[in-house]
C-alpha cells in the first residue's frame, strides 16, 4: 500500500461506529481506536506528563509532505459529524504549530491551528487539495489556550475555533471532495486528529490535547 493511504492502528481501529464518544486522556495508554500515520510514534505521542492531557511532539514533517507526519487520528465513520478538542500550545520557534486535522492522505487534507511565525503566533486554517495547498485564514491569536472543531457536512468541512469554549467562529471551509478518495485518491476514507508538526525541522515545543470528541448526527 502506497504512504497516502497507509495508516497503524493502536493495536486495532474500534468496529463499531458510535455516534458519540469522548476520550479524556485519562488512561495510562491510547484506546484501540486511534490510529497513526504509517508508523507508530510513541516517544512523540505521550500520556501522564500532564494528567488528563496527550502531548505531541512534531516532527519534521507536515500533513501535505509524504512520509510519517506526527498526526494521531480515528476514521470518520458518520457523513455528518464534529470534532473538537482544547490545545494548550505556546510555539517558541518559527514554523511550530499544531492542531486538529482532517486528512485523507498528503494530497487532500486540512487543518486548523497554532503557528508561530517570527514574533507572531497565529491561528491558521490550510486546505491541501490536489497537492496544492491553500491558506484560508490566518490571524493572531495571543492565547495559548484555544479550543478547536471540525465539522463534516454533506458537502463541505467546516473549520471553527473558540477562545472560551462557548462562542464559536467560523475560519474556513473545504469541499467534501477534496477529502475524498474521488477527488485525492487513497484507500481507507478520512481520518479525523489532531496533528503536531515543526514545518522542516523537528518542533521542540509540545502541544498539549486535553480531550477529544467525536458527535454525529
Amino acid at each position: 500500500m502506497t504512504a497516502e493511504g497507509t495508516f497503524i492502528p493502536l493495536p486495532s481501529l474500534a468496529s463499531a461506529a458510535e455516534p458519540y464518544w469522548r476520550d479524556d486522556f485519562t488512561d495510562d495508554q491510547l484506546g484501540p481506536r486511534w490510529a497513526f500515520l504509517l508508523a507508530p510514534q510513541e516517544e512523540q505521542v505521550l500520556l501522564g506528563t500532564r494528567p488528563g492531557y496527550v502531548m505531541l511532539m512534531g516532527n519534521s514533517l507536515a500533513l501535505r509532505d509524504t512520509g510519517p507526519a506526527l498526526f494521531l487520528g480515528v476514521r470518520q465513520q458518520h457523513r455528518i459529524v464534529a470534532v473538537s478538542t482544547e490545545l494548550h500550545f505556546a510555539p517558541e520557534n518559527a514554523g511550530e504549530e499544531a492542531g486538529i486535522a482532517v486528512r485523507l492522505n498528503e494530497r487532500g487534507n486540512l487543518t486548523l491551528g497554532i503557528r508561530r511565525e517570527g514574533e507572531a503566533q497565529l491561528l491558521i486554517a490550510m486546505m491541501t487539495d490536489q497537492g496544492q495547498t491553500t491558506v484560508l485564514a490566518e490571524k493572531p491569536v495571543p492565547a495559548e489556550r484555544v479550543w478547536l472543531r471540525a465539522i463534516a457536512k454533506e458537502r463541505e468541512y467546516v473549520l471553527l475555533y473558540s477562545l472560551d469554549g462557548e462562542a464559536w467562529h467560523e475560519t474556513g471551509a473545504a469541499p467534501a471532495r477534496a477529502l475524498s478518495p474521488e477527488g485525492n485518491g487513497g484507500f481507507t476514507g478520512a481520518l479525523l486528529g489532531m496533528y503536531a508538526t515543526g514545518n522542516g525541522r523537528d518542533s521542540k515545543t509540545p502541544a498539549y490535547f486535553d480531550y477529544f470528541s467525536y458527535q454525529a448526527e
